[in-house]
């Protein structure tokens, strides 16, 4: 008899445990999505505008142009810069982007920031590192 006090006891015990499990929730996984941090603001700031990936005409008002491609997985907020023969300036050192705060980074080589650009309707406009205005455009 008293085997069955303790089964009814342990079932008992079995089915709190099993409901403070479903009242648990772990949080999601965050680290290196859009939304980690600061909140939705961050998450509208750091979406893409643009699939970013493939070739693209940089024009400085300076003088010069050249074609870049941008490498990186589709949706990628960071990848690489493939700069062309020609291009103007320090450029032709680009070789990463990175998409932060709404704004297009380059950066050359060295990890230091060649320029900084804001989507514009279709193509982006922006300074680079000495002031000078320069576009992408497809």
């Amino acid at each position: 008899m008293r085997l069955c006090g303790y089964s009814r006891a342990f079932a008992a015990a079995l089915t709190i445990v099993a409901l403070a499990a479903c009242s648990f929730s772990p949080k999601p996984e965050t680290q290196g999505s859009a939304t980690s941090g600061a909140g939705a603001g961050t998450a509208a700031a750091s979406a893409l505008p643009a699939d970013l990936g493939g070739r693209w005409r940089l024009t400085a008002a300076a003088g010069g142009a050249c074609f870049i491609g941008l490498g990186g997985a589709p949706g990628a907020l960071q990848g690489t810069v493939a700069p062309e023969n020609g291009c103007p300036a320090n450029f032709v050192k680009s070789r990463k982007w990175a998409y932060e705060r709404g704004l297009l980074i380059v950066r050359d080589f060295k990890g230091a920031e060649l320029a900084r650009l804001s989507f514009a309707g279709g193509h982006f406009e922006g300074k680079d590192k000495t002031g000078g205005s320069v576009m992408l455009s497809r």
